[in-house]
């Protein structure tokens, strides 16, 4: 919903207009307050209402900051332990892991020669 507009006012009265044409324009700017201090009280409504909205959607936007920011750290958590238990690719299989140490049950390695994932055991 797009936000209510306030009417412009009409020509304002001038110090040194004809007596006639400034009360005509002092006239016709009171008779257009009414309308101007409705649409003012629309725009203030829309606004607080916008507002709350804003309030909520931001909320929102936290909860789910903070549940991608708990995937992420299970994410980075999996992919540590991806990295330890995953020696690469191999022609045939390795006798150690990438870091040096012993092989252990479940580490994976990528034999290239059977063109196949493979479970140490």
């Amino acid at each position: 919903m797009s936000h209510p507009l306030i009417p412009a006012l009409p020509a304002y009265p001038v110090r040194g207009e004809s007596q006639v044409s400034f009360a005509n324009k002092a006239n016709d700017t009171v008779a257009a307050m009414p309308n101007v201090v409705v649409k003012q009280n629309e725009l203030g409504g829309w606004m607080e209402t916008t507002a709350t909205a804003v309030d909520v959607d931001a909320a929102a936007a936290a909860v789910s900051a903070s549940s991608a920011s708990g995937s992420y750290e299970q994410v980075v958590a999996i992919s540590a332990t991806y990295t330890v238990i995953h020696q690469g690719s191999w022609a045939s299989a390795p006798t150690t892991r990438n870091g040096g140490g012993a092989l252990q049950v479940g580490d994976l390695y990528y034999d290239t020669t059977l063109g196949k994932l493979q479970v140490w055991s």
